[in-house]
C-alpha cells in the first residue's frame, strides 16, 4: 500500500509537469525512476494510465480518475502535516492601509 501511495504521488506530479523529466527535476529522481513508478502503478492497476508519446503525455480516462484521488490525497496529506506541525500558511491578499 505505500508503494502505491508514493507511486501516486510521482504520477500526480507527473501529471502536472505533464512531463516525466520535470517530475523527476522536482522530486530529485531520474527520469527511469519516474517511468519505472508509473508502469509498476499500471501494472498493479491493469490498465494504461498515461498515454506516452516523444513529444506529449496525456492521460487515460482511467489516469484522469487516479490524478482526481492522487491530487486528493496528496492536499489531505499536506494540511495534516500542517496541522499538526502548527504551520499553517495563510493564503489570501492583505490589504494595508
Amino acid at each position: 500500500m505505500i508503494d502505491d501511495l508514493k507511486a501516486m504521488a510521482i504520477f500526480a506530479e507527473t501529471v502536472k509537469r505533464n512531463s516525466f523529466r520535470g517530475a523527476a527535476k522536482l522530486l530529485n529522481l531520474s527520469p527511469s525512476v519516474i517511468s519505472y513508478q508509473i508502469t509498476k502503478l499500471e501494472e498493479r492497476l491493469g490498465t494504461a494510465l498515461i498515454y506516452r508519446s516523444t513529444r506529449k503525455l496525456s492521460l487515460t480516462a482511467e489516469g484522469e480518475k487516479l490524478n482526481k484521488h492522487a491530487i486528493e490525497m496528496l492536499n489531505q496529506a499536506e494540511l495534516g502535516i500542517r496541522n499538526v506541525s502548527g504551520h499553517d500558511v495563510a493564503i489570501g491578499k492583505l490589504n494595508i492601509t
